[in-house]
């Protein structure tokens, strides 16, 4: 239940379905969870905008205590997608080894998000040249085809936020353009909302 709860978070936010009200409260057993659930929840609590002090110091303290790059791979797209570039430096920082280092079969997957999480810090620091080093490295085609869409999204924001600081309006038009097209098929409006921040008109 408590997954089923977080999931119609996630699709009411990023559909921006504004009309249907889900309460979440972390269960008495939240610590025997999986990790990759655990971490779905503090990305339900980001998207809330529910990311103070005492909730930084939480997430830090369980990415000490157990497997980073899975905890973190909900986390991270909700830290990019709020903006929350600071925090998002910050943990890369602390973790950079650990996110980066998964030999397993997710690791492309895990990997690809982390990426674009690093592009986005550097977009956030003007170091555009970086960031998008960053992108080039990206294996797309072989990220797990549950989180295809998802990566494909942050992916093609990332290279629009990069396009639209560096005003290559060749690139920040096909990209936006791709983009749409990806909300059209997924209905993920919330990427065409921020999109819509970035586009050179």
């Amino acid at each position: 239940l408590f997954f089923v709860s977080l999931m119609k978070y996630y699709k009411n936010f990023y559909t921006e379905n504004h009309t249907s009200y889900i309460e979440i409260r972390k269960p008495k057993d939240f610590e025997d969870f999986y990790i990759v659930l655990q971490g779905r929840y503090y990305g339900v609590c980001i998207l809330k905008d529910e990311l103070n002090d005492e909730l930084k110091i939480e997430i830090i303290e369980k990415c000490k205590q157990s497997n980073v790059s899975n905890f973190a791979i909900e986390i991270i797209p909700a830290l990019i997608i709020k903006e929350e570039y600071d925090f998002l430096e910050e943990l890369l920082s602390l973790f950079y080894e650990e996110l980066l280092e998964n030999y397993v079969w997710s690791s492309t997957t895990n990997n690809s998000i982390y990426l674009i999480a690093l592009a986005n810090v550097n977009f956030k620091n003007n170091k555009t040249k970086i960031a998008k080093s960053n992108l080039e490295i990206i294996e797309l085609e072989k990220v797990e085809l549950s989180y295809e869409s998802y990566v494909k999204l942050f992916y093609s924001l990332t290279k629009l936020k990069l396009s639209f600081k560096e005003n290559d309006k060749l690139e920040n038009k096909r990209t936006y353009k791709l983009i749409k097209e990806l909300v059209k098929k997924y209905d993920y409006i919330k990427f065409s909302t921020e999109a819509k921040k970035y586009y050179i008109r």
